[in-house]
């Protein structure tokens, strides 16, 4: 048997130390990654509820009661908690890119996604289907709005706004609105708003061309409007990255924050608002002033090889979910959900 000569030795050794190096490299690499994930809430052990898996691919977020109901994509579907007992009570293959909660119908609707055809489905809180609609993809809507009368609407594709009739599931045509790119808030006056440039107007519901009010705003930044809460005196809306508090009756701002930049939805819960901002601040405001009653600022997530930077376009993919007990928060840029009691803030 030929022996080894010493320049083969010294190879095989290199290619045996290359190899340990890449398994130390790729289990440190997993270990970050790990790192990342959890972060932001080992700084609050004591406060958190439920630390969920990795859901990257978050479609929805709602509570119904202590009930936090989650829409993803498949596989993960639609699944819910409830975050008292940290029980799972809903697990279905079903995926879910838009939830919304009718408290006086006690229904909860969803929008699913599945190839050229779409759904929307409303369940009781029995978790049993009421009913459900498949259709192509200019009969489901984008989104679903409703209010404390009852009056539940859907935004279709065509920019049709439509009323859902809540015991069968027909859509009622109520008005065409092109331009639509403002969420709805329905009221008893019946106007929907729609932004243009640096203006906002207030029109009639059954007479789109009706404008109630115009205002322009010189300081409007340029953008979409994502979010809209109306409480029969005030509008608050998220447009681009700010908030702003407009009198319903007028159209007159009565203040706009924009210290850091809004990088979530917004919860509104007895005059406050709960909102997370672009440095990953859970902030309190007050509704009728925007002033900050306190702060909550979660960790910097670790670099790691898919996010070298924490970027305003990450965090703001982020989403949160609000009642009396508990916070949800999904931190869009470590695609990561956890629920947190609201005694954080204290």
């Amino acid at each position: 048997m030929e022996t080894m000569k010493p320049i083969h030795i010294i190879i095989l050794m290199c290619a045996i130390a290359i190899f340990l190096v890449m398994i130390f490299l790729q289990t440190q690499q997993f270990d970050g990654i790990n790192a990342v994930e959890t972060l932001r809430l080992e700084a609050y052990p004591d406060d958190l509820v439920l630390d969920l898996d990795t859901f990257a691919s978050y479609q929805g977020l709602t509570f119904v009661d202590n009930t936090l109901y989650i829409g993803t994509s498949s596989p993960n579907g639609l699944v819910a908690y409830d975050v008292t007992t940290q029980e799972q009570t809903l697990d279905l293959n079903y995926p879910a890119r838009h939830i919304v909660y009718d408290d006086e119908l006690a229904l909860l609707y969803v929008v699913g996604r599945g190839g050229v055809i779409n759904s929307l489905t409303a369940y009781n809180l029995q978790n049993e289907i009421v009913w459900a609609i498949n259709q192509n993809n200019t009969r489901i809507p984008v989104r679903i709005f409703v209010n404390s009368a009852g009056d539940d609407f859907a935004w279709l594709p065509s920019d049709e706004l439509a009323r859902i009739e809540s015991d069968n599931g027909v859509f009622l045509s109520e008005a065409i609105q092109p331009n639509f790119d403002l969420d709805y808030s329905q009221s008893a006056s019946g106007y929907f708003w729609t932004v243009y440039g640096s203006v906002l107007e207030a029109r009639l519901i059954e007479n789109s061309n009706e404008v109630i009010w115009r205002s322009t705003y010189e300081e409007f930044p340029s953008g979409t409007t994502r979010q809209v809460w109306f409480d029969g005196n005030y509008i608050l809306m998220k447009h681009s990255a700010q908030l702003w508090l407009i009198n319903y009756e007028t159209g007159a701002l009565v203040w706009q924050y924009d210290e850091t930049g809004i990088a979530s939805n917004f919860e509104v819960i007895d005059e406050e608002i709960i909102v997370l901002d672009a440095e990953a601040s859970l902030l309190r405001l007050d509704l009728l002033t925007g002033a900050i009653i306190n702060r909550v600022t979660f960790e910097q997530p670790l670099e790691d090889q898919r996010r070298t930077t924490v970027s305003s376009e990450a965090i703001g993919s982020s989403v949160i979910a609000v009642n009396a007990d508990y916070i949800a928060i999904f931190f869009g840029d470590t695609d990561t959900l956890a629920v947190f009691s609201y005694s954080i803030f204290e």
